[in-house]
């Protein structure tokens, strides 16, 4: 059943030099937070949640849309606005967007990120892969050994680590794994294209990987990933450092030198 306006209590939006559409995001996400507005339910229509909240419709509807891209918010043509299930699926999609605009450090940043979570990934995957999973897992591991296409070699290697992830049960974790996974997918293109070998180098690394999961081995198989990201992560390093000493001219050395 719907709620009415009178049973939703505002939270105080704060006196601040924040934009009005920045303290309206603030105020509804903290009527989801105590509860007030619940998961799944519809928010009063448009002007009355305007007037509760003394806000004008421009920033409520500004507001509106980024939580629905936040995942929060889910606007139904004609039939209102409701708080989503607010399930991990929904809440962590927005961290797809990082990739698209991160810079050198950033993408660093989230290799350290990947090294972390798909560590305890695999971990996870060890002591909790099903049977079918298991399978596919080496069906897809033997397509991705005879894979010579750069292209579609990284995006294989995306859905091994994806299928590693799903095998946890864990969504939330699924999801974070493959935000960061996609984010880091053009440094991984520039790899394959860059370094001699890396084909052979990553089927290696991924054997071992399988392995350690196969055989129900949780320090293992977190200790194959780690050293799987890391080893793109020091190339990534010295790529970068090599991009940035091209960039910089060599000063001219003086005549009495």
């Amino acid at each position: 059943m719907t709620r009415k306006t009178s049973d939703v209590r505002s939270a105080p939006l704060s006196k601040d030099n924040r934009s009005a559409t920045d303290r309206t995001i603030d105020g509804i996400v903290s009527m989801i937070g105590s509860g007030e507005l619940k998961p799944t339910t519809r928010l009063p229509p448009e002007s009355e949640l305007g007037t509760l909240m003394g806000v004008s419709r421009g920033s409520l509807r500004e507001a509106v849309r980024v939580l629905t891209h936040l995942g929060i918010l889910d606007v139904r043509v004609g039939d209102g606005t409701y708080v989503t299930d607010l399930s991990g699926a929904n809440l962590l999609r927005g961290f797809a967007l990082l990739g698209r605009v991160a810079n050198e450090k950033t993408v660093l940043e989230i290799f350290e990120i990947r090294r972390v979570l798909e560590s305890a990934a695999a971990a996870m995957a060890a002591s909790r892969i099903t049977s079918d999973a298991l399978a596919e897992l080496e069906e897809h591991l033997k397509a991705l050994r005879s894979e010579t296409d750069n292209d579609n070699f990284v995006k294989m290697d995306i859905r091994f680590h994806d299928l590693i992830a799903a095998a946890t049960g864990n969504v939330s974790l699924r999801m974070l794994c493959g935000s960061f996974s996609a984010q880091t997918h053009r440094a991984r293109l520039m790899r394959g294209h860059d370094v001699e070998g890396i084909l052979a180098r990553s089927t290696m690394e991924h054997d071992d990987i399988f392995r350690h999961i196969k055989e129900r081995e949780p320090v293992l198989a977190a200790a194959a990933v780690t050293s799987h990201i890391a080893s793109v992560e020091r190339w990534l390093r010295e790529e970068y450092a090599e991009v940035a000493n091209e960039e910089v001219p060599t000063p001219p050395r003086g005549g009495g030198e």
